[in-house]
């Protein structure tokens, strides 16, 4: 089967256990090592964790990048990577072109999901 990864981000900690990071694959409830091999992978994100011992450095600032994506988070993040993410977020938010655009396909997302309806 192929691999499928589902990643939810949420700002709040949908288990309550304080993670960053919640990893779930199919297994049978009656015998906890018998695991349904699909190739799902889900992943819970939490973007207020307290654990950070538990996952990268990296992930952890990510997520408080995505709950605040201000200069001052980026700016005191030390991934690369995020701080790259962020000089293109703030490329495509001073483009009127492209928040145009990007409004223009979120409304026919509406209107197509509502004709769907009926």
């Amino acid at each position: 089967m192929n691999e499928v990864l589902v990643v939810m981000i949420t700002p709040f900690d949908l288990f309550g256990y304080g993670l960053y990071r919640y990893t779930f694959q199919m297994k049978c409830e009656e015998i906890p090592e018998l695991k349904l091999d699909d190739g799902a992978t889900r992943i819970f994100l939490n973007t207020r964790g307290e654990h950070p011992e538990l996952v990268p450095s990296e992930l952890i600032e990510l997520l408080k990048y995505m709950q605040h994506s201000t200069d001052e988070v980026s700016g005191a993040c030390e991934s690369r990577r995020i701080q790259e993410m962020h000089r293109r977020v703030c490329q495509i938010r001073a483009s009127e072109k492209t928040e145009v655009k990007y409004m223009q396909t979120w409304e026919e997302k509406i209107q197509n999901e509502k004709a769907a309806e009926g």
